[in-house]
């Protein structure tokens, strides 16, 4: 199922970005794809809002993951913040505990440049593709898995 949302600025793409944070269970992965500068990190700044997390948030670009206790949620205690960049493919974010993390239980999983890494990601991962409209002006295509 896929929804597409036109997005006008930076605060309208956090705000989508907080919608879905409210949809969330522990366990999900959330994979962002697009070109730079196309608004993952802003979208990741709502959703980490929209988990009760106070944090600043940037991307781990050089860190590979990112942490965070979210605030007000009882069942998701963290947000787990990866950026696939620099790798060549999911091996190397298996290999940094990627799937423990994610199957723990107790964790959100946001993932950029995600298609670098698809290998690894569970069938259940929602994908959120960017795209440029204008210099303002985003569309997001949000694909959430089928539930049986």
């Amino acid at each position: 199922m896929a929804d597409t949302i036109v997005s006008k600025s930076a605060t309208e793409t956090e705000k989508i970005g907080g919608k879905l944070a409210r949809e969330l269970s522990p366990g999900n992965v959330i994979a962002l794809t697009g070109d730079l500068g196309g608004g993952k990190t802003t979208f990741t700044k709502g959703l980490a809002r929209g988990l009760g997390i106070s944090e600043p948030i940037t991307s781990p670009t050089f860190m590979l993951e990112r942490v965070f206790a979210t605030e007000s949620q009882p069942e998701i205690k963290y947000l787990r913040h990866y950026d696939a960049y620099r790798l060549e493919n999911g091996k190397e974010l298996a290999d940094i505990g990627f799937l423990d993390a994610v199957e723990g239980g107790d964790s959100v999983a946001v993932v950029e440049w995600a298609d670098r890494v698809k290998e690894v990601l569970p069938a259940s991962t929602i994908w959120v593709n960017f795209s440029f409209v204008d210099d303002n002006t985003r569309q997001l295509e949000i694909n959430k898995p089928v539930r049986k």
